[in-house]
């Protein structure tokens, strides 16, 4: 089954941006996340549709060495992550249960940039969030 191109948005910590990106598949998740594991990070929930967008991060962000941190601000509580975020859309199947891709994230590109902070290694210690 072709995979088709999805949106997502990247929260880059290491560049301090966040910006709208494509990918396919795993694959290109693990190059945007420039990891070879990741994991979800948090599910940012709509109440209204009751799906969430996916957070992915670096599943071994706080073992590896990783210099550069992200806060995303859900309700003024900063959620701390070590490494690159990347939010996809709700996951869609069809009657058969095949997987057939994501929608575009429901949270705005907008809504991310105002809700990141960029922390080095020091502010996570120190929990200067």
């Amino acid at each position: 089954m072709e995979t088709k191109t999805q949106k997502a948005i990247l929260i880059d910590a290491e560049n301090k941006e966040v910006k709208e990106v494509d990918y396919n598949d795993y694959k290109d998740i693990q190059g945007l996340l420039k990891v070879s594991i990741f994991t979800t990070g948090l599910v940012l929930n709509d109440i209204q549709t009751e799906r969430g967008d996916t957070l992915f991060v670096d599943d071994e962000g706080l073992i590896n060495g990783t210099e550069h941190f992200f806060a995303l601000y859900i309700d003024n509580q900063g959620h701390v992550f070590a490494g690159n975020g990347l939010i996809v859309g709700p996951e869609n199947y069809n009657d058969d249960g095949d997987y057939l891709g994501t929608d575009n994230p429901s949270h705005s590109l907008n809504w991310v940039q105002n809700n990141v902070k960029y922390l080095s290694r020091e502010q996570v210690a120190n929990r200067a969030y």
